[in-house]
């Protein structure tokens, strides 16, 4: 029982600081196979994400991690990168590569975003 106890304390904050929001592809790109998807500024205010921060996509039982920047250009070929497109709505992207068949996604499917809690 002090065992069960002691994991719960060590979780609990944990758990508390991960919060996620639940979103959909609202349509992918043609030619890059960028996610565009639902989530506006204010559905992703909540996680408090800025610019440098990673966070994790789950969709269809796969996890990628993904670095919020501003532009490409802030990752290198081939990492995952999101930021607001003009729209003000979360895009999902890889440099020069193809997220939507990276992670087999397309329009209408349901992506959940955990933003990634430093424990240090």
């Amino acid at each position: 029982m002090k065992t069960l106890i002691t994991f719960f304390c060590l979780l609990l904050p944990t758990l508390a600081n991960s919060q996620s929001v639940t979103g959909t592809i609202e349509s992918v790109g043609s030619e890059y196979g960028n996610l565009e998807t639902s989530l506006s500024h204010e559905d992703i205010e909540p996680l408090s994400l800025e610019v440098g921060d990673h966070f994790t996509v789950a969709h269809d039982g796969q996890t990628i991690r993904v670095y919020f920047g501003k532009t490409y250009e802030d990752v290198e070929k081939g990492e995952w990168i999101s930021f607001l497109n003009w729209e003000k709505k979360l895009r999902i992207a890889r440099n020069f590569a193809n997220a939507s068949k990276t992670l087999g996604a397309k329009a209408g499917d349901e992506l959940n975003i955990s933003k990634i809690v430093s424990t240090e």
